[in-house]
């Protein structure tokens, strides 16, 4: 199987050499391109407008990219005068004839000189759409009406369309939780929700959502993946931001961070906390249709939770085309739970059995990073390599203790822990071989190892297990982009080998497994541009699905005594073509985007439960099911009804066809819906009111029917100390339904209730420091290289 793979190397090497020796044809029409930057700090200027203009009108335009560089393609012959526009700098302006034989212009480096309230020390922020549509991605920046109020990324992302959020922060991308969560273009050892509640949402600067991601991107994640990318810059000087808020109910969190530019050197470094005592209430009734006995359960969640992250690091400036970057970072997530219950069974023929129990959890994840990151400016392109590392450990334990109908105590105890250790190494380069056309190659490895123990306690006697697990994941790439008269054309191919190994180490005997496949994933991104407001794209892309280590350790971990989870060692990886149609229309005062989406799967993996009679437990684990069929249509816009009412929102429209007779649910909906509205009001005194509102239908999945779900949450922020500070009250869940739905599993009928701690009040303050000027520029390193 390795053979095939690095044979693979072979077959991409002759695409490369096409794409390096193809002729260049003469273009009909010209093009401009160069570089901006600000002559004062010889950083680039991202993000500005770039105009051609003929007697006063637009002709035709373009923004420059993360690195300042730009291309305007299309031009046709005449005399422009061309203007560069940027907040917070004045507007430069040229005089340029594009005649025959000088069609194709380099303006090389130009220099935008701050505006006079800069120099006077003005902070002057870019206003930002809060939802762009780009080739092949959603961006969702965090503008401060996203983020206003709110302590974490978590809460932000439920305000954005497609993305769903439960009680208890599970995330799913439109309508499926096989979601590939990064941070900076990096894994993490958190889970999904743990990860979103740790990142506060001042530290963040956008959230890629891709749902059809090129042939760069690992293929993990059937319905995408949500890239968390974080605020850099290498401003002039000393300036950084200290932040902290209190909520109700013993809730707390603060952090600071800050960045100082000198000369060649850049050092950067942030520090988090958060602290919360959370409340819940959840239950169950549960029918056993052989019997037609009647569970039911009520229970009490008392939850401690709290995160901790340190991070420090260097840019160092080689010289104009060199740099290299590293940082070392610290993060420790850690909870505690008491959750106490009580049953009652009610069986036909016998008197009612009442009982109460208790039960205790707790885990910790601990864990530091590193970082080595070197790039190289070509002509018309980079080299880029990284090094990543992470290690660390961590435990989760629970106990549960019952009276049961005697007087007497049943008492169960599970211990794991586990130890991990992952190394991802890339290399990636990128060439412009033409005014159209770009190629891009690289090199991706991923290599975990880990170990796990755990120590079974039923009251009687120990049972324990050892796991010791290993995962490799190797991957080339190459994309080739062109643009067709109006249309972007990106095509790629993605060659991958994995190799998982484990031992289930048991007291008779040890057990070994192992997964391995060789497999190719193509994609395909197309967007014509229809006009200077609109656009239609189409996307393809082959997904995988790999089983995670929790869901592959045979172990099992105890809720309370009538619920399991236990893993699968026999799963195997899961594959997913994915299609989109998109449009997307954006005049002056509002903008619309459309998708139709498409994912056909086969061997899908899927949590189920059944009751188990030798445990009298309900039993939940993983299992490759038979084919799944995914339709479904995403609606989202925003638009600025006065200069001081701005709506945003989405719907969308999913329908699932699970192609398995095992699992059937009775009136089962069409229709997944899902709906979000925000609403944004500009006041005077630097005031603004946000409110935010969701709705979610009958949702259901393979067992699984959820009653319909809404909240609304208001926030009231203010800048304060020259708009350098912040104040935010907010009232998170001030309308809240409570969520339920219904289990229909093997031999059980099941009714659950989950109910969060609402209405819960924040307090927030931040402030900035420091120079300030030209807020929002971003290092361009750490943003191109292969996920």
């Amino acid at each position: 199987m390795k053979t095939y793979f690095y044979l693979s190397l072979l077959l991409l090497f002759p695409l490369t050499l096409w794409a390096n020796n193809e002729p260049e044809h003469a273009a009909v029409k010209g093009s401009l391109k160069g570089k901006l930057i600000d002559p004062t700090t010889s950083e680039p200027i991202p993000y500005a407008t770039i105009s051609l203009q003929q007697e006063e009108k637009n002709i035709t335009g373009g923004i420059s990219d993360e690195s300042g560089n730009f291309v305007i393609k299309n031009i046709s012959k005449g005399k422009y005068e061309v203007l560069f526009q940027f907040m917070g700098y004045e507007t430069h302006q040229l005089t340029l004839d594009f005649v025959k034989g000088s069609m194709n212009i380099n303006l090389g480096e130009v220099g935008l000189s701050p505006s006079k309230k800069l120099l006077e020390e003005v902070t002057v922020e870019g206003q930002r759409v809060k939802i762009e549509q780009q080739l092949g991605k959603k961006v969702v920046n965090i503008t401060p009406e996203l983020a206003a109020g709110h302590t974490n990324i978590s809460d932000v992302l439920q305000q954005v369309p497609d993305i769903n959020i439960d009680g208890e922060g599970n995330i799913s991308l439109r309508g499926d939780s096989n979601v590939r969560v990064l941070i900076d273009n990096k894994p993490t050892q958190l889970s999904p929700a743990e990860a979103l509640k740790s990142l506060p949402p001042n530290l963040v600067e956008r959230v890629d959502v891709i749902t059809n991601p090129s042939a760069k991107y690992d293929p993990e994640g059937i319905s995408g993946i949500i890239n968390i990318i974080t605020k850099k810059n290498r401003i002039q000087g000393f300036n950084g931001m200290v932040r902290g808020g209190v909520g109700t109910g013993d809730k707390y969190n603060g952090g600071m961070n800050f960045n100082y530019r000198v000369g060649k050197f850049n050092v950067f470094a942030e520090a988090n906390f958060s602290k919360e005592r959370w409340n819940h209430e959840r239950g169950f009734e549960r029918t056993f249709e052989e019997s037609g006995a009647l569970l039911k359960q009520d229970q009490e969640i008392f939850r401690n939770q709290g995160f901790q992250q340190y991070k420090g690091g260097l840019d160092y400036f080689i010289d104009s085309v060199n740099t290299l970057s590293g940082y070392y970072q610290y993060f420790k997530w850690e909870s505690t739970s008491n959750q106490p219950f009580t049953q009652s069974l009610e069986q036909a023929g016998l008197p009612t059995i009442f009982r109460n129990g208790k039960g205790f959890s707790e885990n910790m994840n601990e864990g530091h990073q590193f970082d080595l990151n070197y790039r190289r400016e070509i002509k018309d392109g980079y080299l880029e390599t990284d090094l990543w590392y992470m290690d660390g450990h961590g435990f989760f334990n629970s106990a549960n203790t019952q009276k049961d109908e005697t007087g007497g105590v049943v008492s169960q105890n599970n211990n794991n822990l586990f130890t991990f250790n992952i190394f991802v190494p890339t290399l990636d380069f990128s060439k412009n071989i033409s005014e159209k056309a770009k190629i891009e190659l690289g090199y991706k490895g991923e290599y975990t190892d880990a170990f796990s123990n755990s120590t079974n306690n039923n009251g009687e006697e120990n049972v324990d297990f050892g796991y010791d697990y290993y995962d490799m994941i190797s991957a080339v790439y190459t994309t080739f982009s062109t643009q067709i008269k109006n249309m972007e054309v990106q095509a790629g191919l993605r060659a991958e080998h994995a190799l998982q190994q484990g031992t289930i180490q048991l007291s008779e005997g040890d057990t070994p497994f192992t997964n391995e496949y060789f497999s190719l994933f193509p994609t395909l991104s197309l967007q014509q541009k229809l006009g200077e407001k609109a656009n239609l794209g189409f996307s393809y892309s082959r997904r995988v699905r790999r089983p995670n280590i929790d869901e592959i350790a045979p172990f099992e971990v105890y809720e309370n005594p009538q619920n399991i989870q236990r893993g699968n060692p026999d799963l195997k990886p899961s594959f997913t073509n994915s299609m989109e149609l998109s449009y997307g229309y954006r005049p002056e005062k509002f903008t619309i985007s459309t998708s139709a989406y498409v994912r056909l799967g086969n061997d899908i993996i899927r949590s189920y439960s059944f009751f188990e009679e030798e445990s009298q437990a309900n039993v939940t684990t993983s299992q490759n099911l038979g084919s799944v069929e995914t339709y479904g249509v995403s609606v989202s816009g925003d638009v600025n009804i006065t200069k001081w009412w701005n709506l945003s929102g989405g719907i969308d429209l999913t329908h699932i066809d699970f192609n398995d007779t095992t699992y059937t649910i009775p009136n089962r909906p069409d229709l997944n819906l899902s709906a979000k509205l925000n609403a944004t009001f500009m006041l005077p005194w630097n005031l603004k009111i946000i409110a935010n509102g969701n709705y979610d239908g009958n949702n259901y999945g393979l067992q699984n029917v959820s009653n319909p779900f809404y909240a609304m949450s208001m926030t009231v922020s203010k800048d304060i100390l020259e708009k350098k500070g912040n104040i935010s009250f907010r009232a998170q869940n001030l309308i809240y339904s409570g969520w339920s739905n219904n289990v229909y599993g093997l031999g059980f009928h099941e009714e659950n209730y989950w109910n969060s701690e609402n209405p819960v009040f924040y307090l927030n303050f931040s402030y900035r420091f420091g120079n300030m000027k030209a807020r929002g520029r971003k290092r361009s390193i750490h943003t191109q290289k292969s996920l």
